[in-house]
C-alpha cells in the first residue's frame, strides 16, 4: 500500500509579501534614477541653449563694435544699457527690451538677437576713451530656464572700434 503525500504548491503570505517589498524597492529606484536622468537633460539642453545664444550675441555685438567708426549716443555703466554704433551711413542701436538684447539697423524696428528659451537679465556697455582710441566693454547676463532647470552666466568682452584708430 503506497501513502500518497499531499503536497500544497504555491506561495506563502510571508514569500508573496517579501517579493511585493523587493518589487517596489527596485521600482522606486528606477524611477528615482529616471527623474535624475531626466533633470540632467535638461540641465545639458539649458546649457546648451545658453552658450548658443550667448555666442551669437556677443560675436554679433563685437563684430559691430570693432567695425564701427564712431559712438553717437549710449547709456554706460549701468544696466539697461543703450548704445549707438555709426559706421559710414550706418547707424546701429543696441538696447534690452523685453529680456531680449535688441538691435535696430538705421532706425528700423528693433529685432531680438537672443530667442527662447534664453532671455537677459543684464545688458551693461562701459565706454573707454583714452584720447588715440575708443573701446567698448559689453556685460550681458543670460538666464536659460528648461524643465524647472535655471542656468544663468554672464558674459563679457571688449573691443576697440575700428574708426578711433585709423
Amino acid at each position: 500500500m503506497s501513502t500518497r503525500q499531499n503536497y500544497v504548491r504555491g506561495f506563502s503570505l510571508i514569500e508573496v509579501v517579501v517579493y511585493i517589498g523587493i518589487f517596489m524597492v527596485v521600482s522606486v529606484g528606477s524611477v528615482l534614477m529616471l527623474l535624475t536622468l531626466q533633470k540632467q537633460v535638461y540641465q545639458y539642453r539649458a546649457n546648451q541653449a545658453l552658450a548658443r545664444n550667448a555666442m551669437s550675441v556677443m560675436e554679433r555685438l563685437m563684430l559691430d563694435i570693432r567695425s564701427a567708426g564712431s559712438l553717437s549716443a549710449g547709456t554706460f555703466g549701468s544696466s539697461p544699457g543703450n548704445m549707438t554704433l555709426v559706421n559710414g551711413t550706418t547707424t546701429t542701436a543696441y538696447g534690452l527690451s523685453g529680456g531680449n538684447v535688441t538691435v535696430a539697423v538705421n532706425g528700423a524696428a528693433s529685432a531680438a538677437l537672443n530667442g527662447t528659451p534664453v532671455s537677459v537679465s543684464s545688458l551693461k556697455f562701459d565706454h573707454f576713451d583714452n584720447g588715440v582710441s575708443e573701446a567698448v566693454r559689453a556685460t550681458v547676463i543670460f538666464q536659460s530656464t528648461i524643465g524647472g532647470v535655471v542656468v544663468t552666466e554672464t558674459f563679457t568682452d571688449t573691443a576697440v572700434l575700428l574708426g578711433s584708430y585709423d
